[in-house]
């Protein structure tokens, strides 16, 4: 017989903790909040030019020669860049001017369209609607 009080009272207890924090209707609901879902904003920085360079010639005009300098070498990651990074520059500056001007436009082209995704992003964020011509970048 105790034991069944026991058991009723404990019930009791947890029947009133559920109906005052239980589920959350009506008043005491709270606040019902909205999600607003935008597109990652791109980047502004524009790569320079010797990141441009890397990206495109890396591995046929630059690997060779930091390869040769890292042989036997047990580096930390800071170093090896700053290893990498001195060739890269050093045969960027030897490369002809046609090369040059094409990683340039690379560049303005890379320019060009993070400027029109910034432009396409504040259209969406103001809520306005875009074609489909508009949205092709």
């Amino acid at each position: 017989m105790l034991l069944v009080v026991l058991l009723l009272i404990v019930f009791q207890k947890i029947y009133h903790w559920f109906n005052n924090h239980g589920l959350q209707k009506g008043r005491r609901a709270g606040k019902v909040h909205t999600i607003k879902i935008t597109a990652a904003t791109p980047s502004s920085r524009v790569s320079s030019l010797c990141h441009l360079y890397s990206k495109k010639y890396y591995e046929t005009r630059v690997k060779e020669h930091v390869d040769q300098e890292l042989a036997g070498q047990n580096l930390d990651e800071g170093q090896r860049l700053t290893i990498i990074n001195k060739h890269l520059a050093r045969i960027f500056e030897n490369e002809s001017l046609a090369v040059k001007e094409e990683i340039r436009q690379l560049q303005d082209e890379e320019r060009r369209t993070k400027d029109k995704a910034k432009d396409i992003d504040k259209h969406l964020a103001n809520g306005a609607s875009l074609t489909a011509e508009q949205l092709l970048v």
